[in-house]
């Protein structure tokens, strides 16, 4: 490991951005003849317990990896499934993988040259405008101008989630972001990513809108079907507020809530998630496997790069003292291996 970290110029406990990550890759890859293995860890738990996630192999410039899961023997298999779920969606955020009906929402969103689309919660949990709908838009080059509204109930939520923690005292990691409160720090993070002037998005912006309508404590006190509800009343007010009625769309990976905002005069745009198959396998770039890396933090917490039985590099999502501006960055912290 400590070879790893020489040849990029880095000590342990240091915070890395994304071309010091990919050179740490290029050189574990360039450095081993034998297929490394990507650990995640399982903090969220009982246990704090390492799962088996991803195959990989190339060199400097490429890694060809695959999914082969392999759970530890004291984890419960009623958390296979959830899991699986996660990477799938971590694999989404990555942009490796895509929503089975991608194609004909970008169709619906080229039928006009200016849009409006409203954004429910979990596009931006799921980090579907960047890992999906902007690389579209932009290989299709259509629509004209494009605004991202993203009503204000969205935002709550997502707060809310970003102070979830591991509420166990005796836990190696208490206190520490769960996986919802990881997840919700980086739809900030998406946020703030789309908010930053790109040259390559013209056209492109985000803005929040709407306002509530009742009180906070109650809107916690309700289920789902009542947020779900006042994102929409809050979309479609602003609509109302400027008069703009062709191209409008309520985007959400919630099939209900996209019919609803049918109904309510914004065209529901619903993106359907697909299927993990555990065969899923791809060539990429090692900048592009460096996005996997760091959303697969993201889903653990902490990933460890391991060949044998000898963890080469250890990476965390999370550490005393981060602040807003590493997420911004996309910052990862190495750790000591255990």
């Amino acid at each position: 490991m400590s070879t790893l970290i020489e040849m990029a110029d880095v000590d342990i406990h240091a915070v890395i951005e994304r071309p010091a990550l990919v050179t740490l890759l290029g050189r574990a890859l360039a450095s081993t003849d034998a297929r490394l293995k990507i650990h995640g860890a399982l903090f969220d738990t009982d246990e704090s317990v390492w799962a088996r996630v991803l195959e990989v192999e190339g060199e400097e410039d490429v890694a060809s990896y695959r999914v082969a899961l392999g759970w530890p023997d004291s984890f419960a298999e009623s958390y296979h499934l959830p899991e699986m779920n996660r990477l799938r969606d971590t694999l989404l955020r990555a942009g490796q993988l895509e929503h089975d009906n991608i194609g004909s929402v970008i169709d619906r969103l080229a039928m006009y040259d200016d849009v409006i689309v409203g954004i429910d919660t979990n596009v931006l949990l799921d980090c579907s405008l960047t890992g999906q709908l902007i690389p579209a838009i932009a290989q299709r080059q259509y629509p004209d101008w494009l605004l991202f509204a993203v009503p204000k109930m969205v935002t709550a939520e997502i707060e809310n989630k970003a102070n979830n923690t591991i509420n166990q005292a005796d836990h190696l990691r208490a206190y520490w972001p769960s996986y919802s409160g990881r997840l919700a720090n980086r739809a900030l993070q998406e946020i703030m990513d789309i908010n930053t002037k790109d040259p390559s998005r013209p056209g492109m912006s985000l803005m929040t809108v709407g306002e509530f309508s009742i009180s906070t404590a109650e809107m916690a006190s309700q289920g789902n079907w009542l947020k779900d509800a006042e994102i929409r009343r809050q979309f479609q007010s602003f609509l109302n507020q400027i008069n703009f009625h062709k191209g409008t769309y309520f985007c959400s990976a919630d099939r209900v809530n996209a019919m609803m905002s049918g109904t309510e005069g914004a065209d529901g745009l619903y993106l359907q998630k697909p299927e993990l198959d555990t065969a899923h396998a791809a060539t990429v770039s090692t900048d592009t496997f460096a996005r996997v890396i760091y959303e697969l933090a993201v889903q653990f917490g902490e990933v460890a790069i391991v060949e044998d039985e000898d963890t080469l590099l250890q990476l965390s999502i999370n550490w005393p003292g981060k602040h807003v501006a590493d997420w911004q960055g996309a910052r990862l912290r190495i750790e000591s291996p255990p």
